[in-house]
């Protein structure tokens, strides 16, 4: 549905949270984007914070990472541009990736998943 209020050369960023180790809401959120856009970048955290980009028109790698480099706008904000401009990457997804739709959309379950598994990694540390 957004795709279709985007313009030719609009872009959609969101960020996802993902602590598990297999991602597989990671992985779903990707497959379901590059279901509908051309090119789908991404910033991946250590941390499991993840900032997608979705583009409505082909995208070359390069031409983000370019674009990102060359931002103007605060310092701070042009410092933080220019050191994730080499780290972003095409985003491809796992081939067992769920495609997230209106009638199968276990998110939920993911994120169960993902806390348990977060919980039991703190408890394990302590």
């Amino acid at each position: 549905l957004i795709s279709r209020r985007m313009t030719p050369d609009g872009l959609l960023m969101m960020n996802v949270l993902d602590l598990s180790s297999k991602r597989r809401l990671l992985n779903s959120t990707v497959a379901t984007l590059r279901r509908v856009f051309p090119s789908v970048h991404g910033l991946l955290g250590r941390d499991g914070s993840n900032m997608l980009f979705a583009f409505t028109s082909e995208r070359s790698l390069e031409k983000s990472r370019s674009e990102l480099s060359g931002f103007r706008g605060s310092p701070l904000l042009e410092s933080m541009a220019a050191g994730a401009a080499p780290a972003l990457t095409e985003l491809q997804h796992e081939a067992n990736a769920i495609v997230l739709t209106d009638d199968r959309a276990p998110v939920e379950p993911m994120i169960h998943e993902m806390l348990a598994e977060a919980r039991a990694r703190v408890r394990n540390t302590r």
